[in-house]
């Protein structure tokens, strides 16, 4: 039985939710390093600001085997926000293993699926650590919480009272709500899907700029007919590519995890290079990741001069306003689809791989790749549990990595009083993927990340400092007296 406080979650968000192995949680994990601050102001902001979203006082339900968030009747912040500390040095090395260890813990399924981990003596600051499952939001997402979360000015926070759990609110199992039998729900969950799949059709329409022209003039059907072969061509050959090979990065999964982080990297380093290539910003990070994992494989066997491996890029697919801004509604859940880009891994001069990189991804842009990958997550969100985990190792063959880059705020932020130092976080990798690499812009730095599984991934440190090499390897090719008002212009 389910009462009307319940609401089916979308098929995309089901697909995440059921994504979830032992040796691969889908649990978005990010972090700030802050001044100090007091751990009962942080507790107020939690309430006034976290809690506003109403979701996260939800957690997934199934019911007959259809998911619905349903609000938790037994509450308690204290079950989410946890106090720690730090043994030894308080250091970097032991907040990462802190992190990692954190990261292999499946979070609770009979609460709301997030966790905040307060860590009080990082050296002289604090850090703070949140855990949000990837079927409540995605990266772009939870960079409108974080915004939520945090001011452009220190402020006080005043005492307030926790959102949606006012004594006059009736609880989620009072008696009085109505009831709906299990056929009742089902076509609720059919509706919600027919919605989100209508959602995916109008976002496919949309990647054709003749579009709505062709809604409009018979004579144009023809057009469309074309688009739909477009649409079975791509889907041919996303389905086609073969597996990845088997390197060094790819293995039998362990439960155990390494969490690692790049110090900040100026954020105008990086412009500067893509304004001496003429390319994207995009293109300068995903050149230097390239270059790193050659390096890093170069230690295990020879890395040929067409040697590639594939990388699974999100790719932001939501609304935007006329200023580019999230349209609120959509602010949370996951509204991204997936790019499978090629990595030219046995390229080693620095200059011929950018290029590579900037042209394999306009070409990728373009596609119709992001669009059906969206599609086929709706479609894995409606299938059994069983058939979609078989496709989803199908796929998770086919790349060796999950690869994610996300523009955060690029202006001191403050949790209450105290400034925030350092933004990051790490995404999840589906599937047998052993590691994740995220790479994370705020107040005008960048910051790589590094998840990956520790039996498979042996030398994850070599990964990062491979990354800071190849930097210096592309600057190096590029001084400042070679940068030309034109391609100033272009940056």
């Amino acid at each position: 039985m389910l009462d009307y406080n319940s609401e089916p979650m979308n098929a995309v968000d089901t697909a995440w939710l059921r994504m979830d192995r032992p040796t691969n949680l889908m649990v978005v994990t990010a972090m700030i390093v802050v001044d100090r601050c007091d751990f009962q102001e942080f507790i107020t902001l939690v309430r006034q600001r976290f809690l506003a979203f109403e979701r996260f006082l939800q957690r997934p339900v199934c019911r007959s085997g259809l998911y619905f968030w349903e609000p938790d009747e037994d509450f308690q912040l204290d079950n989410h926000v946890r106090r720690a500390a730090l043994p030894g040095m308080a250091g970097k090395a032991e907040l990462q293993r802190f992190i990692a260890e954190l990261v292999a813990t499946p979070l609770d399924h009979a609460r709301p699926l997030w966790q905040f981990h307060f860590i009080e003596n990082y050296g002289d600051r604090c850090a703070i650590v949140m855990r949000v499952h990837h079927c409540y939001a995605d990266g772009l997402s939870l960079v409108s919480v974080f915004a939520a979360l945090t001011g452009e000015n220190p402020e006080p926070l005043p005492p307030g009272q926790l959102p949606g759990l006012e004594p006059e609110q009736p609880a989620a199992n009072d008696n009085s709500a109505p009831k709906v039998d299990s056929w009742q729900a089902y076509q609720v969950i059919k509706e919600a899907a027919l919605k989100s799949l209508e959602r995916y059709g109008r976002f496919s329409l949309k990647m054709s700029e003749g579009g709505l022209h062709m809604l409009r003039e018979p004579s144009s059907l023809k057009d469309l007919g074309r688009m739909a072969l477009s649409v079975l061509a791509e889907a041919s050959r996303l389905a086609a590519l073969p597996s990845d090979p088997e390197t060094a990065l790819k293995g039998r999964l362990g439960q155990g995890k390494v969490c690692l982080w790049s110090e900040p990297i100026e954020l105008e380093r990086l412009k500067h290079l893509g304004r001496h290539y003429e390319c994207r910003l995009n293109d300068v990070l995903l050149s230097c990741v390239a270059g790193a994992l050659r390096r890093y494989l170069e230690n295990y066997q020879p890395v040929e001069p067409d040697f590639e491996i594939h990388a699974m890029v999100p790719v932001n697919i939501r609304a935007l306003d006329e200023q580019g801004e999230l349209v609120p509604e959509l602010a949370l859940g996951n509204q991204f689809g997936t790019l499978f880009m090629a990595l030219p891994l046995g390229v080693r001069n620095p200059v011929e791989r950018i290029y590579r990189i900037k042209y394999e991804m306009q070409r990728l842009r373009r596609s119709l790749q992001p669009g059906i990958s969206y599609g086929l997550l709706t479609a894995l969100g409606l299938m059994p549990g069983r058939v979609q985990r078989q496709i989803i190792d199908l796929f998770s063959r086919k790349s060796s990595l999950v690869l994610s880059n996300v523009p955060g705020l690029q202006r001191p932020r403050y949790l209450g009083r105290s400034r925030i130092h350092e933004a990051m976080f790490w995404v999840p990798q589906s599937g047998e993927a052993a590691l994740g690499i995220s790479l994370l812009s705020y107040n005008q730095q960048v910051q790589i990340g590094l998840m990956a599984d520790s039996q498979v991934i042996r030398w994850p440190e070599q990964l990062v400092e491979a990354f800071m090499l190849e930097l210096k390897a592309h600057e190096a090719t590029c001084s400042p007296l070679q940068t030309t008002p034109e391609q100033v212009a272009c940056g």
